[in-house]
């Protein structure tokens, strides 16, 4: 006989009580059968995070409704195309490229991002640019705001909640680069906080800056953690350490924020509670390069769709473009 929807949400809630009686058992040492929660949790094919994730919320809340998982997925929107991506493809059309050309030029730099040719050709036919026009074959200059954007990056690291990735107990940060004046953000996991590591994902991050936006910072400002580097370190001991050296490097001056005032840097720590609370917050990815997207097409979304009160109720893109040369 089939049940009906009614029926399996009874059965399956009659389940989870159980398990969260039996869990109770076993902590107060008092279940016949489990010692430790671990036989527990295999006995019964469910994993840590999982469990505690349903199991904080009911005790917190006290309803059954609480036990029932919510809709799974992205709480920002879905992208149809990385918007920086179709800004240059109609960028390059209207220097007079074909879509095969246009393909061959972006693949370099965004690499599994680039869009095939047919769905380049689909994007210009949605616009009115598959056929070309001797008006618009003309060089088309980006407009950067040069004396604004990139004077001064703030920049931080982010531990991500214990059990984030199916099956890992390994931890992982995100360190996040954020241009003060446009709000525009990109943001990468990391797998620890070693000064080297930092030290290259950071380049990693100045590239994205420079490529996609256009950016070259002249200032950087961080917290005093060991990451990072401190304020108090002499000038000759800098060249040691991997962070400052890097900056030294790119010619970019290293700030730092007031020690135990992490409000200093407002702008990025308002970030990390934004992709908290529309991203991250009660997930759990399967893989690494799940998560890893996820990522990255928040901060196209984060630049280029979500709107800011604090820069005049526009997006981090509009932004950087709404000053003219």
């Amino acid at each position: 006989m089939r049940l009906n929807d009614s029926t399996l949400t009874k059965n399956y809630l009659r389940h989870m009580k159980q398990l969260v009686q039996d869990y109770e058992l076993i902590k107060s040492k008092k279940h016949p059968r489990y010692v430790f929660v671990n036989e527990f949790y295999k006995a019964n094919n469910i994993t840590r995070q999982n469990f505690i994730k349903y199991y904080n919320r009911y005790k917190l809340a006290s309803m059954d409704s609480s036990l029932i998982p919510n809709k799974r997925g992205r709480k920002f929107g879905s992208l149809k195309s990385i918007p920086f991506i179709r800004d240059k493809i109609i960028e390059l059309r209207n220097q007079g490229f074909g879509r095969y050309e246009i393909h061959d030029f972006l693949l370099p730099k965004y690499g599994k991002y680039t869009p095939s040719p047919t769905t380049i050709y689909n994007m210009l036919l949605s616009k009115g640019l598959n056929k070309l026009d001797p008006r618009l074959i003309q060089t088309n200059k980006r407009r950067i705001i040069k004396d604004k954007a990139g004077e001064l990056g703030h920049m931080d690291c982010h531990r991500l909640a214990k059990g984030i990735l199916e099956g890992e107990t390994n931890e992982y940060f995100l360190l996040s680069l954020t241009d003060d004046y446009t709000r525009i953000v990109m943001t990468i996991l990391i797998p620890n906080l070693q000064a080297l590591t930092v030290m290259l994902y950071t380049q990693r991050l100045l590239a994205v800056f420079n490529r996609c936006y256009g950016i070259d910072f002249q200032k950087i400002l961080t917290d005093n953690g060991p990451e990072f580097g401190r304020k108090d370190t002499k000038e000759e001991n800098k060249q040691n350490h991997p962070f400052e050296r890097l900056l030294l490097e790119y010619k970019i001056e290293h700030k730092y924020t007031k020690p135990y005032r992490p409000q200093t840097n407002g702008k990025v720590e308002r970030f990390w509670r934004s992709i908290e609370d529309e991203l991250l917050r009660e997930q759990v990815y399967l893989k690494k390069d799940t998560l890893e997207e996820e990522l990255f097409e928040y901060c196209c979304y984060y630049n280029h769709m979500r709107r800011h009160q604090g820069i005049g109720n526009i997006t981090p893109y509009e932004k950087l473009n709404s000053v003219t040369e």
